[in-house]
């Protein structure tokens, strides 16, 4: 059984160009953010910051617990 504490040990080398593919429900995210017209935003739990991709002309911040995510996230971002 996996957990948020192996998920992203078992997966430290993970697929890029999957994850530069969206779910439907960050691309619907993203969608109903952007109508706000936001300047910034902050994704708490972000695991790749996939969703902040989706995010155009708007500063984002990534937070996440574990360090591996954030690491390849800087090579999407």
């Amino acid at each position: 059984m996996t957990t948020w504490e192996n998920f992203y040990t078992e997966n430290d080398t993970p697929d890029l160009q999957r994850l530069l593919q969206p779910e439907d429900w960050q691309e619907e995210l993203a969608s109903i953010l952007m109508q706000h017209r936001p300047t910034s935003c902050l994704e708490a739990g972000c695991g790749y910051g996939l969703t902040s991709l989706l995010l155009h002309d708007c500063a984002t911040t990534l937070l996440d617990f574990e360090l591996q995510p954030l690491i390849t996230s800087m090579q999407l971002h």
